[in-house]
Formats: structure tokens, C-alpha cells, sequence
């Protein structure tokens, strides 16, 4: 699984909101929710919360109930302070509630207690880390040890997720774009929050998948000014900016099903807004410049906002007119 290919499906109204989701080898399909492009838009029928497009339709019982059998909205359905029911009422996976980390109670800790990859919330000599909690794809955090002094940019040797470890050094993890173990860069964890995540150095928080929160470098899609040459610079959904993925290799037309299958200066785009787009997930279609437009025959270079963020005035996709 290379959870650095993002599947895209537009939706242009004004501007082009998307829905987003990641697929495994087995073609499962993840999230599947549909992200506010800007922050802001949504089709027709839902309401930007939290970044995400949300029906307007949320409540069909009118019991103040939304359908989850938690009507105050909580995540407390039994109102006894214990949302998941597991005798853990603070989450923190120690349920007698002593500090000391340990959920069985055995006075032994957990080396595998599950951490916030935010805070960076371990033990001195540890690091909070994703990792496959079972299976082979990330799904949970837990704590181990420092081994490497890697800092960002630099190569690395990544463990695979099962294990989780890497050379690189604290608050960083080691980025193959995928989860087997290999060589990679070490690339920071944002901090702050799940709700309000930071990231230094011109960065931008990258939660496309929920338990891998990466601080990618920011580029610009018309420029393509991506540091590493075997990137591109792609949009993701993550707000107004685009980041730095590994570059695909398929041309202008060809079919694909994320959005750095296509070569860096195109991205995968629904097949109803491109001609002869045999795919029905997608084909590569390049990104242009509405003052200097050159696109492919039977496209019009579009403008990709209804409302363009500052130095995204000229950005344009080259779509059905």
C-alpha cells in the first residue's frame, strides 16, 4: 500500500470540492468523506464542520439523536464518563487511572501503550510513532525507543509498519511513502493537535491518512517547485496549498486512479470533465495558466478557484469547457 497515492473525485460547483480516500492492495476504501475545498465550499446540500462536507440531513430520527445512539454528541452514548465502555473512562489505556501506564495493572507498564503523535507524549528516549496495530497498515501510535539521530531531509531506514521503528531521530518518522520497510527520508510529525495541526520550517500538515500526520513541503503546482526531483507537487484536499508527493510517470490522458499516478504538472481527474476518458476513475489531465493557457484539444484551461488564495490567481486545470 502507498498511502502517498490519494484517490480524487471532483465535484465542480464554483470550485472543485473533492472526496477523498485512501485504498489498500485489496481495494477497501477508506475515509470516503468529502473535504471543504478552501475551507470553506461544499456541493450543494452540506455544511463545511471541521473541514469536512457535511449533510445537512444529520438527524433522522428527531430525537436530537443523529443515528450513532449518542444524542448528546459526546462520544459518551451511556453518559457514565466512559465513551468506548472499556473500563478506561480517560482513554489513556491505564483504566485504574494510577499514571502509571499500565492497562493490565500489573505494575509493569506497557512499552506498546498507545501515545499522541502531536505531543510526542513518551517516556524520555522514546518517540510516539505510527504503526500496524495488527495486519500490515497504520492504525494506531505507541512509544519506541530513539535509535537514530536523523533529522528532516536526511535518508533513513524505515522498519516497516508492523514494527513502526526508524533511524530518524526524535519527532520524526522515516517517510518510503508506504508502509513495508525500505529507505526513505525522515520527514517531521506535526504538533499541536489533531484539530489544530503545526508545522515549522514553511511545512504544512499533512492528515490524508488519520494515524500519519506528516509535515510536507509546500510547492506550487504551475511551478512545480518541489525540492526533491523524484517529487511533484500535487493537491491533496489539505485546505488551499499543495505538497510534495512522489511523482507518478503517466502522461497527459492515460488512466489513473490517484493523484500522483499522473507525472508531476498533471493530476488525476474524474473522467466526466476530460474527453475520451476511458476510466471510469480517472485519466491525467495537466494543471495551466489561465494569463498563458495551453491545454490539450477539447479542453479549456478552467480556473481551479471560485475564489483564488493569494499567488493561486492563474492556477487553471485543463478541463471540458
Amino acid at each position: 500500500m502507498s498511502l502517498s497515492r490519494v484517490v480524487l473525485s471532483y465535484v465542480l460547483g464554483g470550485s472543485l470540492a473533492f472526496a477523498l480516500a485512501c485504498t489498500d492492495d485489496s481495494g477497501s476504501e477508506g475515509t470516503g468523506l468529502t473535504m471543504c475545498i478552501g475551507g470553506v465550499y461544499c456541493p450543494a446540500g452540506y455544511t463545511c464542520i471541521g473541514g469536512y462536507c457535511i449533510t445537512d440531513e444529520s438527524e433522522t430520527s428527531g430525537d436530537g439523536d443523529p443515528g450513532d445512539g449518542d444524542p448528546s454528541g459526546d462520544g459518551d452514548p451511556s453518559g457514565d464518563g466512559d465513551p468506548s465502555g472499556d473500563g478506561d473512562p480517560s482513554g489513556d489505556g491505564d483504566p485504574s487511572g494510577d499514571g502509571d501506564g499500565d492497562p493490565s495493572g500489573d505494575g509493569d507498564g506497557d512499552p506498546n501503550q498507545s501515545c499522541n503523535p502531536y505531543t510526542q507524549n513518551c517516556p524520555n528516549g522514546e518517540k510516539c510513532v505510527p504503526y500496524a496495530n495488527g495486519g500490515t497498515t497504520w492504525n494506531d501510535h505507541k512509544c519506541v525507543a530513539i535509535t537514530g539521530a536523523h533529522t528532516a531531509g536526511q535518508s533513513c531506514a524505515y522498519d516497516g509498519a508492523p514494527a513502526g521503528t526508524d533511524s530518524c531521530g526524535a519527532g520524526m518518522m522515516c517517510w518510503t511513502g508506504g508502509t513495508v520497510a525500505g529507505s526513505g527520508k525522515c520527514v517531521g510529525l506535526c504538533s499541536g493537535s489533531e484539530a489544530n495541526p503545526a508545522c515549522g520550517g514553511g511545512n504544512l500538515c499533512s492528515q490524508y491518512y488519520d494515524d500519519v500526520p506528516l509535515c510536507l513541503s509546500t510547492c506550487h503546482p504551475l511551478a512545480q517547485n518541489c525540492s526533491n526531483a523524484a517529487q511533484g507537487c500535487y493537491y491533496d484536499g489539505n485546505d488551499t496549498q499543495f505538497e510534495c508527493f512522489n511523482g507518478g510517470n503517466l502522461p497527459q490522458g492515460s488512466a489513473c486512479g490517484y493523484i500522483n499516478d499522473c507525472a508531476p504538472g498533471s493530476q488525476c481527474i474524474l473522467p466526466q470533465y476530460l474527453p475520451d476518458c476511458a476510466s471510469a476513475e480517472g485519466c491525467c489531465s495537466p494543471w495551466c495558466d489561465l494569463d498563458a493557457p495551453s491545454c490539450p484539444a477539447g479542453t479549456t484551461c478552467t480556473p481551479w478557484w471560485n475564489q483564488a488564495p493569494a499567488g493561486q490567481e492563474k492556477l487553471g486545470m485543463c478541463l471540458l469547457p
